[in-house]
């Protein structure tokens, strides 16, 4: 799941709107689900288990534009 929101947003402001579309999957004992929030500068991963309820967690923001070397790093997230 991709969501995005305009640059002057931070890319964590689209966390509840995609926590819910996360939380309507239809298979939800596909565990754990993941996540990608942006705005077109900066990236943020999401992921989202069910244990005794629902947990998430939120990777760093991950800023393209300050720092090139910053798009490697969220490539590699994504690999894994």
């Amino acid at each position: 799941m991709l969501e995005s929101k305009k640059t002057t947003i931070s890319a964590r402001a689209a966390r509840p709107q995609a926590l819910a579309y996360m939380m309507a999957n239809p298979d939800p004992t596909k565990q754990p689900l993941f996540g990608c929030l942006t705005n077109g500068n900066e990236i943020v991963f999401i992921k989202l288990a069910q244990q005794s309820g629902w947990c998430y967690a939120l990777s760093r923001a991950f800023s393209l534009y300050t720092d090139p070397s910053e798009m490697v790093s969220a490539v590699r997230s994504l690999k894994r």
